[in-house]
């Protein structure tokens, strides 16, 4: 329930598996960081990513960035990076802490709701 909420996955190209080092440089990354795959070849993306033309075109209604800008949900690599920065490595890194996977993944989910606009109301409704 609350501490199988976030989890993160990548699929990178030109980035070149720059997101994927980034994540895993903070301590605890790994109670949320799936995994990634970098991959430059279009037969590739198409067979392992299933990216396609037509998955765009049928989601396009779910591609409304200035939507997502307005309800404060993250963006792009270096909104990602920061989030990671401030949900993990400030909370995890913190003077005196030492921290498990349960301890520091329950306070990583805790602190990711919160700063998630309406998620915090939707946890409380879904576990009352």
């Amino acid at each position: 329930m609350l501490f199988n909420l976030i989890t993160i996955t990548c699929a990178e190209s030109c980035t070149g598996g720059l997101i994927a080092a980034k994540i895993t440089e903070i301590s605890g990354s790994s109670s949320i960081f799936k995994g990634s795959i970098v991959t430059y070849c279009n037969e590739i993306k198409e067979q392992e990513l299933k990216v396609s033309i037509r998955y765009f075109e049928n989601h396009k209604h779910q591609m409304n960035y200035s939507q997502a800008t307005n309800d404060k949900i993250p963006i792009g690599s270096g909104v990602i990076e920061g989030a990671c920065k401030s949900i993990v490595k400030e909370r995890i890194c913190i003077s005196g802490a030492r921290w498990g996977i349960f301890g520091s993944k329950s306070i990583l989910d805790l602190k990711a709701i919160n700063q998630t606009n309406g998620r915090w109301e939707q946890l409380w409704k879904e576990i009352a």
